[in-house]
């Protein structure tokens, strides 16, 4: 493939991108039915949707594991060596050689239902209790995704970093830093809220994202080294969640928040309320089984992509809907055009560290998987044109 010299930017696309597209939706259609349940009755930051969640977890993951064993059963498939199926690696039994031990991949397994529980009650309950910070803080840091990820991708499973991924990640942070100082520059201090306050929530913003990025890569790790069927996982962090939940519930008692629902509502009203509650769950069953599907056959960081990459519009709602950027009772509009600039820096980030985008300057392109292949494909040519002159200069000879 012959590359226009002028060409600066060129679009890649790839195989399965089917998998990071619908967790996109199905994140969308969960964000919008929270939104829905806030306006509508009120009801923001409990720990129900972190049940919510890990039920939805534990029934799609159980679901999808058990469907996929009895059709493997009726059908008698035999998966050949190092093929992978629609949704899960595996090999011939045969063959398969795990890193670690049972004790040490449950262990891994019981981490990452811990990180999930831990990064969700993080970000719907504890951060929404910090007294008028902004309800789109958490969501706006997410570039800190693709970075924690990124460098445990490097440093824990030894895979290489190329100049464009360093590049996207030197870029993220510098806008991460100027994010959180303007966050300082815009808030108003009035001492129901204060300096402590805007810190502890950017330092659970950061936590819950950390999490998400040891998660996620520890999932990576057991499904690439241990084998182990992603829905297997799913369901296991759904039961581990569950129980953390239940445990946090003593504590944060949900019960009154969902009384005050049903008091001040028509009973139709609390129904709607339960249904949308059902939906939240169903899309956040589905999220999560494209989550892992995503995990599966990309890597962390495309994942993460996915999470931040309709962050842009999240924020343009809130600022039209009046929840978010104001300063004195009025839209703060450099407030918000300076992190919606600093969004799309982060997709662009994204898109360029995943190979979606792909800069032809400075040798940024060098390593992506576009021009490895355009490379392979001239070898190729040349290795078939050589062995072409060889046959017809024996066929002289002759």
């Amino acid at each position: 493939m012959q590359i226009n010299k002028c060409q600066i930017l060129k679009i890649a696309l790839r195989p399965n991108l089917i998998y990071p597209m619908y967790l996109i939706l199905w994140t969308f259609l969960r964000k919008i039915i929270s939104i829905l349940i806030s306006n509508i009755f009120h009801f923001k930051g409990s720990v129900i949707y972190t049940f919510l969640m890990f039920l939805g977890e534990f029934v799609g993951g159980f679901i999808i594991y058990k469907y996929q064993n009895k059709f493997v059963e009726n059908n008698k498939i035999q998966i050949k060596d190092n093929i992978t199926t629609k949704f899960s690696l595996i090999k011939h039994k045969s063959q398969m050689k795990r890193e670690d031990g049972f004790i040490k991949i449950y262990f891994l397994v019981f981490m990452t239902g811990f990180l999930d529980f831990f990064e969700f009650i993080l970000s719907t309950y504890y951060i929404n209790k910090i007294h008028k910070i902004s309800g789109t803080l958490q969501m706006r840091l997410g570039g800190i995704l693709i970075i924690v990820s990124s460098l445990l991708y490097w440093y824990l499973l030894k895979f290489q970093l190329f100049r464009h991924q360093i590049f996207s990640i030197s870029i993220i942070s510098i806008c991460i830093i100027i994010l959180i100082s303007s966050e300082y520059f815009f808030q108003i201090f009035d001492g129901i809220i204060t300096t402590k306050d805007l810190t502890y929530a950017i330092l659970f913003s950061a936590l819950s994202h950390i999490s998400i990025g040891y998660n996620n890569t520890i999932e990576k790790y057991i499904i690439e080294f241990n084998f182990l069927n992603v829905f297997f996982i799913l369901y296991c962090q759904g039961i581990i969640g569950i129980v953390f939940t239940i445990i946090c519930a003593i504590v944060e008692n949900p019960i009154p928040a969902l009384k005050n629902v049903y008091d001040n509502n028509s009973v139709g009203m609390f129904i709607l309320f339960l249904f949308f509650l059902l939906l939240y769950s169903i899309f956040g069953a589905l999220k999560n089984i494209y989550r892992m599907a995503t995990i599966m056959l990309f890597t962390p960081m495309n994942k993460h992509l996915a999470d931040i990459i309709i962050n842009p519009i999240y924020i343009i709602y809130y600022l039209v809907s009046g929840d978010d950027f104001k300063k004195y009772g009025e839209k703060n509009y450099f407030y918000f055009f300076t992190n919606l600039i600093i969004l799309i820096i982060f997709d662009i980030c994204g898109l360029i560290f995943n190979e979606f985008l792909i800069l032809y300057c400075c040798g940024l392109d060098h390593n992506t998987y576009k021009t490895i292949a355009s490379r392979a494909s001239k070898l190729e040519e040349m290795d078939n044109y050589t062995k072409t002159d060889d046959e017809d200069e024996v066929e002289d000879n002759i």
